[in-house]
């Protein structure tokens, strides 16, 4: 692994990095860049009393320790630094898909930074987010969308600033979808084309070629996804709160360990009185996510949130 340092501007952070992130390709910063706020660096190999037996994740206030198994060590110190330190033989791919989502995430609760875990696309001038717990179908239908002129935003973790905009504002992610297979055949792509996950051999990483999404958005819309005839209703109050909380949470066991509990249920309520929340069914059956998602975007219309002339079916690749 490369200790050759880049620069970036990832989620409106400064991030000074030892460790290359092609995902990131898009917020590389110029040179001359302001100074960073948030280092990644690589610690070196581990020695054998320090590697544990098995995965390990630790979290308290201003640290967050996790070791991977065949893969390696994350420290995360006080919402400035991630320090990395990979195991031999481990693949870059690996090491990166973690420090790009967990330890990316606690950096962001370390420096008091509400995100959500969610997809989102483009409507045309503002962001749309999708929640729900893993296997919900939330990448699944940003997919479908973006394949048919709806710029990806988001898929997995992304941050939302609640107090420097009316309405919320919500940065792009890493534009990459992470899709299992049944997904991949139903929206007829091949799954050769892509990346296995490291953890679940049947999810594929998928990386994003359309237009990609670089400034951030007015979040307009929050939509909770489930299964069950097709529905779009408006939640609100303890109904909303509560089913937010648990669809839209990353990471949720480490928050109060952090101490970051109190602030995040109060970010949270501070986020659902700015934006309407909805309650998304549909059938699990993919084959029936033309219909599903053709129901959502009149919803957007009747909404006046989507753009006039979005392109039907925009190139993938």
């Amino acid at each position: 692994m490369s200790a050759e340092k880049k620069h970036y501007f990832y989620s409106g952070l400064r991030v000074s990095s030892e460790i290359p992130i092609p995902e990131w390709s898009s917020f590389e910063a110029p040179e001359g860049h302001p100074a960073a706020e948030i280092f990644i660096r690589v610690r070196g190999e581990l020695t054998p009393a320090e590697t544990p037996a098995t995965f390990e994740s630790v979290a308290g206030v201003g640290h967050y320790r996790l070791f991977v198994p065949e893969v390696g060590l994350f420290e995360v110190r006080n919402g400035n630094e991630i320090k990395v330190s990979p195991l031999p033989g481990s693949e870059d791919n690996n090491v990166r898909l973690y420090l790009l989502g967990t330890a990316w995430g606690v950096v962001c609760y370390q420096r008091g930074l509400f995100v959500l875990h969610g997809s989102a696309i483009n409507t045309g001038s503002s962001a749309v987010a999708f929640c729900a717990p893993s296997g919900s179908g939330k990448s699944t239908l940003a997919a479908w969308l973006a394949a048919r002129g709806f710029p990806l935003v988001s898929d997995d973790l992304c941050r939302v600033d609640i107090a420097s905009a009316t309405p919320p504002t919500l940065y792009p992610s890493v534009h990459r979808l992470k899709l299992w297979n049944a997904s991949l055949e139903a929206l007829g792509w091949e799954k050769d084309e892509f990346e296995r996950d490291h953890t679940r051999m049947d999810k594929y990483h998928v990386p994003w070629q359309g237009e990609k999404q670089i400034d951030p958005l007015p979040l307009r819309s929050i939509y909770l996804l489930a299964w069950g005839e097709p529905e779009i209703r408006r939640l609100s109050g303890s109904a909303a709160l509560q089913r937010f909380l648990s669809a839209g949470t990353y990471r949720g066991r480490l928050i109060e360990p952090m101490g970051y509990w109190p602030d995040y249920c109060a970010r949270s309520i501070e986020l659902l009185q700015q934006v309407p929340v909805w309650e998304f069914s549909r059938p699990r059956d993919l084959g029936a996510i033309d219909t599903s998602a053709e129901r959502l975007v009149q919803h957007w219309r009747d909404a006046g949130l989507i753009r006039e002339n979005p392109n039907e079916f925009a190139e993938r690749r």
